[in-house]
């Protein structure tokens, strides 16, 4: 986040820069704390996430740029079932638990 930022806003921001995508509606799902190392410090880290639905598209031509920029080394589009069958070390932990049962909670689904 930005200084003066607030979670909405920096999730548009962030939506923007790294998705291209604009003006995009977001439904608050869940919140959490996070620790983890930065160096050999541990950091406490308050998490907000959202979903924002889109038809997922070409990227604008900005973008690739900003992930060279952020070493966003590739992009992809996950189900919640690919999500609960990968292999793949996914973050936040309980990523697709914490969405079925948001999203199913909220009638989102």
């Amino acid at each position: 986040m930005e200084h003066g930022e607030s979670f909405e806003q920096a999730a548009q921001r962030e939506a923007a820069e790294e998705l291209g995508v604009k003006q995009v509606e977001l439904e608050p799902l869940w919140e959490a704390m996070a620790d983890f190392l930065w160096g050999e410090c541990t950091l406490r880290q308050q998490e907000q996430y959202f979903l924002l639905r889109f038809q997922p598209q070409e990227f604008a031509k900005e973008v690739p740029e900003v992930h060279r920029q952020e070493n966003i080394v590739e992009t992809r589009w996950w189900t919640i079932a690919e999500l609960e069958s990968s292999t793949e070390l996914i973050f936040p932990e309980g990523l697709a638990k914490n969405l079925r049962n948001t999203l199913g909670r909220n009638g989102l689904w």
